[in-house]
């Protein structure tokens, strides 16, 4: 168990946290965007406000899903400031 030890918090030094704000293209936040890291069960929803914090891998892809926008795909790494989510034509 003590040698697992260093392994453990290594991997803890790989992750960032990123946040964000979610909007539509008139720039009001999006409430319940759901945001997850692809191929891991870490994900988190937009509050009140649009915000919304991951914890993940630099390099891992945050898929971001709201009923009635199209879906993003972005490396966490590389998560803007504002996300600007687009209305789905279907």
């Amino acid at each position: 168990m003590l040698l697992a030890t260093p392994i453990i918090l290594h991997a803890l030094d790989d992750q960032i946290t990123k946040c964000t704000i979610i909007v539509d293209q008139e720039d009001y936040p999006i409430v319940g965007v759901a945001l997850h890291l692809e191929g891991t069960s870490n994900g988190a929803v937009s509050d009140l406000d649009g915000r919304v914090c991951l914890t993940g891998a630099p390099d891992a892809y945050v898929v971001i899903t709201h009923l009635g926008y199209q879906s993003e795909r972005i490396q966490l790494k590389d998560l803007p400031a504002k996300v600007y989510l687009i209305e789905d034509d279907d």
